[in-house]
């Protein structure tokens, strides 16, 4: 949960980024994502136990239309990093959520390559391993609130505030965004 939700922040923050510079490609890039992920999926079903028809004909054309939207090279990062057409790394570096994404994903990463069960073995940490998993629990917890807070608040101002919301604690606001 704590991943899918800096992911995200670090997407809508991104979102916003791109949309401040030009609304109408951004959703655009955000919608042709959406069909190359669909068409993507349904050539992943095709011949499987799932069966399923579509209109490779039809579809083709929506790949085409997009293809015509964009560069070579562009067309291959959307396809592969979606609507921002950059890694997720690159996306937190460039909406200054570096610190999450080091935090999150950088203990995600750890389990996937079985750091921790190096370490629950006692490879590296030979005592107090509960006390440094417990707070890593934590900062785990606290970024995914932070993220979700961080969100709402960015939705709300993105649209005019038509909720009140109370202030945060001083120093805590997020970034006032703007987009047209």
């Amino acid at each position: 949960m704590a991943r899918a939700l800096m992911e995200t922040k670090i997407d809508f923050d991104y979102f916003l980024k791109i949309a401040n510079e030009d609304f109408e490609k951004a959703w655009m890039r955000v919608f042709d994502s959406m069909v190359l992920n669909k068409l993507k999926a349904l050539k992943a079903a095709e011949g499987t136990w799932y069966k399923i028809k579509y209109d490779k004909d039809e579809w083709g054309k929506f790949e085409d239309d997009i293809k015509r939207r964009y560069t070579s090279h562009e067309f291959t990062q959307l396809k592969r990093y979606g609507f921002s057409g950059v890694s997720i790394e690159k996306r937190a570096k460039d909406t200054d959520n570096e610190q999450y994404y080091n935090l999150v994903y950088r203990m995600y990463s750890r389990n996937v390559h079985l750091a921790d069960a190096h370490e629950r073995l006692g490879y590296i940490i030979n005592e107090n391993f509960d006390e440094y998993e417990q707070s890593r629990i934590l900062a785990l917890l606290q970024a995914a609130f932070n993220c979700s807070v961080n969100v709402i608040y960015k939705s709300n101002d993105w649209l005019g505030k038509p909720i009140s919301l109370p202030e945060p604690k001083k120093g805590t606001k997020p970034n006032q965004t703007k987009c047209g």
